[in-house]
């Protein structure tokens, strides 16, 4: 039983410690300074229209245009969230369903 709590509680420090902190990424940098400062990310999205989206764990987004940053997003649900709630409060204006 100590094994499996020992085990356990280990798993849970290596991933709670494996996070990316975004906050020093500022609009503007390359893709290049971002890998320096802060490493590659763990998934890369190509948008066909010159804009690649590089996710930083769950949460966190680096927007690219042309191979410079124009946006970081540090927590891609509550974005998408307010999004959402935008968008209902539009649909109810206009009366889309």
């Amino acid at each position: 039983m100590d094994k499996l709590f020992v085990v356990i509680m280990s798993l849970f420090l290596f991933f709670s410690c494996n996070t990316y902190d975004v906050a020093p990424i500022k609009r503007g940098y390359s893709s290049h300074t971002v890998i320096e400062k802060i490493g590659e990310p763990k998934l890369k999205r190509n948008m066909d229209t010159g804009v690649d989206w590089w996710y930083y764990g769950k949460r966190q987004v680096v927007v690219f245009e042309n191979d410079t940053v124009t946006r970081v997003i540090h927590n891609i649900k509550s974005e998408l969230d307010s999004l959402n709630s935008v968008q209902k409060r539009k649909s109810a204006i206009i009366g889309d369903k």
